[in-house]
């Protein structure tokens, strides 16, 4: 009976018989749903004889009398109904964004910024939702993340193309040397690579995408730099740049808030490979985006356009270096 009930029963004669048991006639019921009282007739002896039991006992003053069998089959009739209600109710809220989850995978550097930004705004916007952001700084991890399942959406360095990820929007990014205000280099607008070598760095860790690109120009220009420090933290990164000598490579949005204070200072470098770095939004190719997951990588890819503000915009006029 359990397996007829979930999975075979008629649910059109399901609710002729709720017809019937809440009017508690034939004609009353056939009235009810604009149909005869024969089809009503052969609607319920036909569920009757689907669930080989008797639903109701005929009586000529009385009406139809429900039997105990017929409880049974109402209960399961009011908890579908239920069921049925929630899910509608469910889909309703997801459609207006009013509950659901989004889990992002998303660099260090970028949630400050996304923070102060967007996040905040969209999360008291849709207080119904559930953002969920993980600090990932390593690009190979995000994506395999967002090919998993794990995340729904991730920013990565330099997009690999991958058959199973969807590129929603790339931009291209200021990469810099980034010294500190004392720093033998902080008057020059335009560094070489040889002239950064000298000094010594702060890098991310070898399984970082951009730190495979900084030993490809190490290969192709022929000249080893100076890495006095390899980590996987930006704020390290940053700090170590701060102090004396000290420098690093990374985005110029990645330390936005240290060159709007002046405690950083951007420098270009003169190697064409760095111009050709992207920040890429991603998604797994093929997955169904929920409109809330919809509404923020719009918002996303928008906000990647701060990414390509030359850091001179961080910089307030009043900011003297040297």
């Amino acid at each position: 009976m359990r397996h007829l009930l979930s999975d075979c029963i008629n649910q059109r004669r399901i609710r002729y018989f709720y017809a019937v048991y809440s009017t508690g006639s034939i004609r009353a019921a056939a009235d009810n749903l604009n149909t005869s009282a024969s089809v009503v007739t052969r609607q319920i002896q036909s569920l009757e004889e689907e669930l080989g039991t008797r639903l109701f006992e005929r009586r000529r003053r009385h009406g139809m009398q429900p039997t105990e069998a017929a409880e049974v089959v109402l209960e399961y009739y009011q908890a579908s109904r239920a069921q049925q209600d929630r899910m509608e109710s469910c889909l309703e809220e997801l459609r207006s964004m009013k509950r659901g989850n989004i889990r992002l995978a998303l660099p260090a550097v970028y949630i400050d910024r996304f923070m102060e930004d967007m996040f905040t705004d969209f999360c008291y916007e849709y207080h119904g939702l559930n953002i969920v952001v993980e600090e990932i700084n390593n690009s190979y991890q995000i994506t395999n993340n967002v090919i998993e399942g794990s995340s729904d959406a991730g920013i990565i360095f330099n997009n690999i193309p991958n058959p199973d990820i969807f590129c929603y929007t790339s931009r291209p990014l200021a990469i810099r040397l980034l010294v500190g205000r004392n720093h033998p280099l902080a008057t020059k607008q335009k560094v070489s690579f040889a002239e950064l070598s000298r000094y010594p760095l702060a890098l991310p860790s070898n399984s970082f995408n951009f730190r495979k690109l900084v030993q490809s120009a190490e290969h192709s220009e022929k000249i080893q730099l100076n890495t006095a420090l390899t980590t996987s933290s930006a704020c390290a990164q940053k700090k170590f740049a701060c102090a004396k000598e000290g420098a690093t490579i990374m985005t110029a949005f990645g330390a936005y808030q240290e060159i709007r204070e002046g405690r950083l200072i951007p420098l270009e470098i003169d190697l064409p490979v760095l111009a050709s770095v992207e920040v890429s939004l991603i998604a797994k190719r093929g997955k169904l985006f929920s409109p809330a997951l919809k509404q923020l990588l719009g918002l996303l890819k928008n906000k990647l356009s701060l990414f390509t503000h030359d850091e001179r915009d961080y910089i307030p006029s009043t900011t003297i270096y040297g």
